[in-house]
């Protein structure tokens, strides 16, 4: 029910603030096919040093490093924004993906190679985290996929891979094979939890819902001999899930927050289901809320459910929610939590066995940010 609401304020949303005309753009669409079919073309290369640095191949991969880079910078964030909402991470997505490709284009030019393959490698982990953010786009290219089981890479990098080029349904093949592999095993490692954690991901945010979530979630606590905490987990997003799909509310800040409430009494990773949900419940109203307090309430409490998501992939998310927050509410009792929380991760960050070694650039950072929120 509640993805059917979602929806539908989303949908609304972009009736109340753009018109037909401004919702849809070809070259927007063009330019990401686009660039999802130049890193189609890369994909096999990057995983395979030997063949990347071939010099049979330098003049195809030229080409398609070029015009990976090409088509990524014609992609333009306004239109992105229309759709998503005021959204920090897109811009800085954007921003990464030119940034990225462009150094790695310079790279391939100068003869560094390992530079170039790492540089392009990174990306796909820019464009995952997009589009598991929320369900849109589209859902299936048509290229046939690749044997990405010959690359060599760890399953939950694979899935990364196939989720940045939208195939989910790959994705999920991916990740279940793993899992499979691993429960006659009796391996119940903490690459396995990450692979479950990154399968009830995509299937939530990606193009299914709750209802494949719980059938696998259910099979799952059938069927495997795991450790005492791992059944305790299903158990909870099983009925997490059940509650969600059962729940009838409207989206808002205000509901947002009192469902957020709840969960982070416990910092717990069984509460994946409802993090995974109410953020993408944050996502969703973005583009309605008007004032820039609104805003910079949903942008903490997308730094909290990202802190807890970290596992899932999404390690760079929260700084950029609470310095965004900092930025719409400064000098505010709002602020100064964010920048509370945006200080303890990068101290936490930059911690380590020889004590906490924190950059200049990340102290004038802070520096900036603490005279903002009113310190």
């Amino acid at each position: 029910m509640i993805r059917y609401i979602l929806a539908a304020l989303f949908l609304l949303s972009l009736g109340c603030s753009t018109s037909e005309t401004e919702t849809t753009d070809p070259a927007w669409g063009h330019n990401m096919r686009g660039t999802a079919g130049f890193f189609y073309q890369l994909v096999p290369y990057l995983y395979n040093q030997q063949k990347f640095e071939d010099p049979k191949n330098r003049e195809k991969l030229r080409k398609n490093i070029t015009g990976f880079r090409q088509r990524i910078h014609k992609i333009k964030p306004d239109f992105a924004e229309k759709i998503l909402g005021d959204d920090p991470y897109v811009v800085k997505s954007l921003s990464h993906l030119k940034n990225y490709s462009r150094r790695a284009e310079k790279s391939f030019e100068r003869g560094d190679l390992g530079t170039a393959r790492l540089l392009l490698k990174t990306t796909a982990d820019t464009c995952f985290k997009c589009h598991t953010r929320q369900n849109l786009g589209q859902k299936n290219m048509r290229w046939k996929p690749f044997p990405i089981e010959t690359f060599g890479i760890r399953p939950v990098d694979k899935a990364q891979i196939q989720i940045s080029l939208r195939q989910f349904e790959g994705a999920k093949n991916t990740l279940t094979e793993f899992l499979n592999d691993r429960e006659l095993e009796s391996r119940f490692d903490i690459e396995y939890e990450n692979a479950l954690h990154y399968f009830i991901m995509i299937s939530l945010r990606g193009e299914s819902g709750i209802d494949e979530s719980l059938k696998f979630v259910r099979f799952k606590r059938l069927a495997i001999d795991g450790p005492d905490h791992l059944e305790q987990s299903f158990l909870k997003w099983e009925k997490d899930l059940l509650k969600w799909r059962k729940r009838k509310v409207t989206p808002s800040l205000e509901t947002a927050k009192k469902l957020l409430a709840t969960t982070l009494q416990n910092e717990s990773e069984r509460h994946l289901i409802d993090d995974l949900l109410v953020s993408q419940m944050l996502h969703q109203i973005l583009p309605v809320l008007k004032t820039k307090s609104q805003k910079a309430e949903a942008y903490l409490m997308l730094g909290q459910v990202y802190d807890r998501l970290i596992l899932a992939g999404f390690w760079d998310l929260p700084e950029n929610y609470y310095e965004t927050c900092i930025d719409y509410s400064p000098k505010t009792k709002l602020s100064k939590t964010c920048f509370d929380r945006l200080k303890n991760n990068i101290t936490l960050g930059y911690s380590g066995s020889r004590g906490t070694l924190i950059p200049d650039q990340e102290y004038k950072r802070m520096d900036r940010l603490r005279v903002k929120a009113g310190y």
